[in-house]
């Protein structure tokens, strides 16, 4: 029962990307992004843990810094398959031709994770995220994040320690329909220092706006503070 569960959770994280894959080929933006992602882990026990997260997000081509944001995470493990969490973010957006704006959000999360085996796990991250948009006068939106993780452990390069491949596809409540997917098909994490870990990933963004789908690809670059 157990090895269906994760088969059907699986071929859902490829499922939630066909609608990117349908269109990719004729109607996309094509703009390519560099994104750089920062993790301080203030502390991590046997059942909780707190970290923030930072983010900037190089745009047009990487020419310019579109987006910016801070996160505050905190996580409790209620079991060995299941972690609760919440936390808030503030968000930055600067647009070169239209004003810019800024996003505040609560986030809720409920993540089970099933063992595969010795070194692969597939997480199920569940957030349900309650916005307010600075550009829509505050008014309060609901969104709902769904993403599969598969991680491998694994050293086939030098300083390496996992592989992760995801999806994460976005719905959302305001507007009634799903409207963003995010393929990763690689995030490959090393450990250089004792102190600290990286990781580099390609991304498939697709974004939906009325009623069309366009993409961008993103390269990103990350780098953990762990205590």
């Amino acid at each position: 029962m157990k090895t269906k569960l994760v088969t059907y959770c699986l071929l859902g994280a490829l499922l939630s990307g066909l609608p990117s894959t349908r269109v990719f080929a004729h109607e996309f933006d094509g703009d390519f992004r560099i994104w750089n992602e920062f993790m301080w882990r203030q502390y991590k026990g046997e059942r909780w843990q707190t970290y923030t997260w930072g983010e900037l997000r190089w745009v047009d081509d990487a020419s310019r810094l579109g987006v910016w944001f801070l996160q505050q995470k905190a996580y409790y493990k209620v079991t060995p398959g299941l972690s609760v969490g919440g936390g808030g973010a503030w968000i930055e957006i600067k647009r070169e031709t239209s004003p810019s704006t800024t996003l505040a959000r609560l986030e809720f999360e409920a993540n089970p994770t099933f063992k595969l085996g010795e070194h692969t796990s597939l997480q199920w991250r569940n957030r349900l995220e309650t916005q307010w948009w600075q550009n829509n006068d505050w008014t309060t939106e609901i969104v709902t994040r769904h993403r599969f993780r598969l991680t491998h452990k694994a050293s086939w390069l030098p300083r390496m320690t996992r592989l992760e491949s995801s999806n994460e596809f976005f719905f959302d409540w305001y507007d009634g329909g799903f409207n963003e997917n995010r393929l990763r098909p690689f995030d490959i994490h090393f450990q250089f220092w004792n102190k600290t870990s990286n990781n580099i990933f390609f991304q498939l963004r697709s974004l939906k706006r009325s009623g069309s789908w366009t993409h961008a690809y993103t390269l990103g670059i990350g780098m953990r503070f762990l205590p």
